[in-house]
């Protein structure tokens, strides 16, 4: 919490938690700011201004460039530490003057610089009211927001519509809130109650009022839609309508025509065969009058013709078309077969012409049907026909008729896409429509396909209204989708759909006009309600503040200091309190000096006590480390007794183990005087009888004698006349005892329980060490043994190996590689074989010369089994280190050569014998005559050993041996 320094103090420094604010840095901060966003106005006032060309983006760079100089000329003096309040007031009120500006010539800019400068007033009184009221400043940033939101709303000057600037002032807001936050977190600003209650009335009226005005807006926009719905609806219900009334009339007027006498009596006439030229002339001036009745549409009518019953055009008002047959022909079948009149659908010629028809039956006196008229229209007739309906529906309305393949028969947007569909059509299916002159064969106009106009269209059954994209321009092209609603309403005579469109439907101008309405009484209502809010909050902050006052003088060390209570509400109720805590702190205070007293020899005591338990960790640690290189036992025990006795000033210390037959505790370490006597004489105690120490190896339960004079199991020892307190701990391996751990102290009540549990601790140390040690003996004495095992295997098989080969070496001379057979009881040799290192002399001949002998064991595992003799051509050197490693390394090698040869060898004789069993024991089991068998393994046995004769005994059952039958060169019975 920020602390006002005391009247001493500058009015412009501010003590905070751990550091120092003036005035001067946070105005430089607020004029940083400013710069900030003056700076990236004026850049992007300009880069707009000189890319659009319009002024008002000009007159908006010049007012950045004015605020930017003012708020660095500011930053710079604050900057020196120079605080003024009419170079922030300046750097202000030009940044006001900018907000407003904006607002006044950028369409839709009001309301994001209304909120941004909300945001800097609510940063700005956040941040000077740690110095004085920031009343004003609240004051002046709510009444420019409200000016530039009623300026963006109702602005009297041409404004602007640029969306670069409307994302540069998001950006610009962004920034500002981020800023007011990173002020939040660095206790740049902080949130009063001043703040927190204008923020809660502006957002209680902003946050709803908002949230109604977009639902009034988008209801108003909804039902300006349905509207207009309506009203295509309508106006395509009546295009359809007048359409229908259009066939529905020449429908009747053919037929009513098909009954005038002349044409039935020309017929009669022709089936008479009385055709006259009087007849015919009536004809064509029937036909002259029919063409020339009053009607817009007749402009269009293409001919009149009757036809024959049959189907051959006898009469045609267009003479290329008399004497064709049309018996084929819908026009024809249709009202001949069923004597109704007909309208055909569009049928298109060769040429492209396109056209439809109207036909009627012509009955005769006995009602028979005798011919047909036919009446023919260009196709053309809807086109000028929709035409006079164009705008029908309002501005930016135009109507289109599709036939019942979504195929346009006319246009009144877009005239040359008539005939042209709004789905794409299959190869397929264009064959199709081209086979029934549905379409033309021809070359068509690139297409605009539309599948939501397509879809409208083929679900408008059941809803006659739709908002549509439809994209102007043709497949394939790039276009703008603009928004239409759409009408649709059915044709009854045909099956025909009339759509109308309102093109280019814009929800802005009406979101605008709600917009503007809505920010103004926002606006005046916010206005309203920021300065009720600074009022009311003025009133509730007062107490607040006086309160925050005396809490200060209070921090400062004031501690009789005491607020006033001025009323019987909550902020007296509180008061009060205050004055009643205050009371209570001052008591605690003085009571806390004196169990601060108290608490400080509490520490020092524990402090005595911890370096103590520290001690006696490191101790424990520093055995732990003796673990692990203590091979020799006995040194490692007197290490353990002397470390134990120094750390904790235990002037006696002694480490027993058990013996073999588990029945006396034997002194074997200790670093007393006394201690040393004893362990001279071996001194020992009995397992569960004698003193502390007996006690314990027999139970394995620690043992602490506090007064040793008084204690029942204490043994009174001579060699240590001075104990008064003894210590005796179990050393144990799991559940097994080997000793025990005896302490002594020439103080009464030496050991306590905390004691017990970390001398325990090391105890435990100490067995695993002795334990370790002992596992480690004995793997060595196993090592030895089987070493020395190992040795002498090799000596008997590399002696039987030399008896059976009957060599005692080889020589290597000029003359190649050769027996020796002579002794070999050389002294380089004996050596060798001896010691097992290499032999390097010089030999003197009987010539008196003298040469370099060097004599290598060729060892396998440390036995050694032959020699490498090595010796120069007769003249005298010295043989280097290298010339012996390389020979040490051969003789290595051939020891491993030699070695696993003899392995081999061993191994084939052993299975050449197991071959040789396995051979006799299957002729054996070849018969089943006991007598057989036995002939059969003596004569085996002779020729696999190569023996002069082989018998076999038996035992009879009284014990007497009983020759078998026998081969061999002996008797010639078989039987010696």
């Amino acid at each position: 919490m920020a602390v006002i320094n005391p009247p001493t103090s500058p009015r412009n420094v501010l003590s905070t938690e751990g550091r120092t604010l003036t005035l001067s840095q946070v105005s430089l901060t607020l004029n940083m700011a400013i710069g900030t966003i003056s700076g990236i106005g004026f850049l992007a006032f300009l880069i707009n201004g000189i890319q659009q060309t319009y002024w008002q983006f000009y007159a908006l760079a010049g007012i950045s460039l004015i605020t930017f100089l003012f708020s660095l000329n500011s930053a710079l003096k604050n900057a020196r530490g120079e605080y003024s309040d009419r170079d922030l007031g300046w750097a202000n009120g030009f940044f006001s003057i900018l907000g407003i500006s904006t607002a006044l010539l950028i369409d839709g800019a009001g309301l994001l610089v209304a909120v941004t400068y909300v945001i800097i007033a609510l940063s700005l009184t956040s941040t000077l009211g740690l110095f004085r009221s920031g009343t004003l400043s609240l004051f002046l940033g709510l009444t420019t927001a409200s000016i530039a939101a009623l300026a963006g709303a109702l602005s009297p000057l041409p404004q602007v519509q640029s969306e670069t600037m409307i994302v540069i002032l998001i950006t610009i807001l962004a920034m500002v809130v981020m800023i007011f936050i990173l002020l939040g977190i660095t206790q740049f600003v902080s949130t009063t109650l001043q703040i927190r209650l204008v923020t809660a009335f502006l957002a209680v009226l902003i946050v709803p009022w908002t949230i109604a005005t977009s639902a009034l807006s988008q209801t108003g926009i909804a039902t300006n839609r349905e509207q207009i719905q309506q009203n295509m609806i309508d106006a395509a219900e009546e295009v359809a309508l007048s359409l229908d009334r259009f066939f529905e009339n020449n429908l009747k007027v053919i037929q009513q025509e098909a009954k005038a006498d002349v044409f039935s009596r020309y017929f009669e006439n022709l089936k008479a065969g009385k055709r006259e030229e009087l007849d015919t002339a009536e004809i064509r001036m029937v036909f002259r009058v029919l063409e020339l009745r009053e009607s817009s549409e007749r402009v269009y009518l293409s001919s009149y013709a009757l036809l024959n019953a049959g189907g051959y055009n006898v009469y045609d008002t267009v003479q290329a078309n008399r004497g064709k047959y049309e018996g084929r022909r819908a026009y024809f079948l249709v009202p001949y077969t069923t004597g109704k009149p007909y309208i055909s659908p569009i049928t298109f010629n060769p040429d492209g012409t396109s056209y439809f028809s109207f036909s009627a039956p012509i009955f005769n006196n006995q009602n028979e049907v005798v011919g047909v008229l036919r009446a023919t229209y260009n196709t053309l007739v809807l086109q000028r026909f929709v035409t006079n309906y164009a705008g029908f529906g309002g501005p930016n309305t135009h109507v289109i008729v599709f036939d019942e393949n979504l195929i346009r028969l006319a246009d009144t947007y877009q005239p040359e896409m008539i005939f042209t569909t709004v789905t794409a059509l299959t190869p397929q299916q264009r064959a199709e429509l081209i086979i029934q002159k549905r379409i033309p064969d021809l070359p068509m106009i690139r297409p605009v396909y539309n599948a939501d106009l397509a879809r409208f269209l083929q679900t408008s059954e059941l809803n006659n209204g739709a908002i549509l994209e439809i994209a102007e321009g043709n497949e394939g092209n790039e276009a703008q989708e603009k928004p239409e609603i759409a009408g649709v309403a059915p044709m009854k005579t045909m099956p025909w759909k009339v759509v109308f469109f309102q093109a280019e439907f814009d929800e802005t101008p009406i979101r605008k006009s709600h917009t503007r309405v809505a920010t103004v009484i926002a606006t005046l209502l916010a206005y309203v309600l920021g300065f009720v809010a600074v009022g009311v909050s003025n009133v509730l902050a007062s107490p607040l503040k006086d309160l925050a006052n005396i809490a200060r003088r209070i921090a400062a060390g004031d501690l009789k200091a005491r607020s006033e209570v001025r009323t019987s509400d909550e902020f007296g109720t509180l008061a009060t309190v205050f004055n009643q805590m205050a009371e209570q702190l001052e008591k605690l205070v003085s009571e806390l000096e004196e169990r601060v007293a108290q608490r400080t020899a509490e520490l020092e005591r524990r402090n005595q006590a911890l370096t103590y338990r520290t001690n006696q960790l490191n101790t424990i640690a520093q055995v732990a480390r003796g673990i692990v290189s203590a091979q020799e036992l006995t040194r490692f025990l007197e290490n353990v007794t002397e470390l134990i006795s120094d750390r904790f000033g235990f002037y006696h210390v002694g480490i027993f183990l058990l013996d073999a037959n588990r029945e006396y505790a034997v002194l074997r370490a200790a670093n007393s005087p006394g201690g040393k006597r004893m362990l001279a004489r071996s001194h020992m105690l009995k397992v569960g009888e004698t003193g502390i120490v007996g006690y314990v190896t027999s139970t394995g339960k620690a043992r602490i004698a506090l007064d040793v004079g008084q204690d029942a199991v204490f043994f009174n020892n001579p060699d240590l006349p001075t104990t008064r307190s003894e210590m005796a701990l179990p050393l144990k391996v799991g559940e097994e005892i080997i000793g025990a751990l005896d302490v002594q102290s020439e103080v009464p009540n030496a050991f306590s329980p905390e004691d017990l549990s970390v001398f325990t601790t090391l105890a435990d140390q100490v067995a695993i060490a002795i334990y370790n040690n002992q596992l480690y003996n004995e793997t060595l004495r196993a090592l030895a043994e089987a070493q020395q095992l190992h040795r002498q295997y090799l000596q008997q098989e590399w002696a039987k190996e030399v008896q059976t080969h009957r060599h005692r070496g080889f020589r290597y001379t000029v003359k190649g590689v050769e027996p020796i057979h002579e002794s070999l009881d050389w002294k380089d040799i004996e050596y060798v074989y001896e010691t097992g290192k290499p032999y390097i002399f010089t030999e003197t001949l009987d010539d008196q010369t003298q040469r370099a002998v060097m004599a290598v064991p060729i060892s396998i595992r440390g036995e050694t089994i032959g020699v490498i003799r090595v010796q120069d051509q007769g003249e005298a050197r010295v043989w280097s280190d290298n010339e012996l490693q390389a020979v040490q390394d051969v003789a290595q090698q051939v020891g491993v050569a030699l070695e696993t040869a003899r392995l081999f060898e061993k191994t084939v004789h052993r299975a050449e014998r197991e071959r040789r069993v396995l051979e006799i024991t299957g002729k054996i089991r070849s018969t089943n005559d006991p007598q057989e068998m036995l002939q059969i393994a003596a004569a085996e046995l002779q020729r696999v050993l190569g023996a002069s004769k082989a018998q076999i005994f038996l035992l009879s059952e009284d014990g007497e041996d009983t020759s078998s039958h026998g081969n061999g060169s002996g008797s010639k019975n078989g039987n010696e």
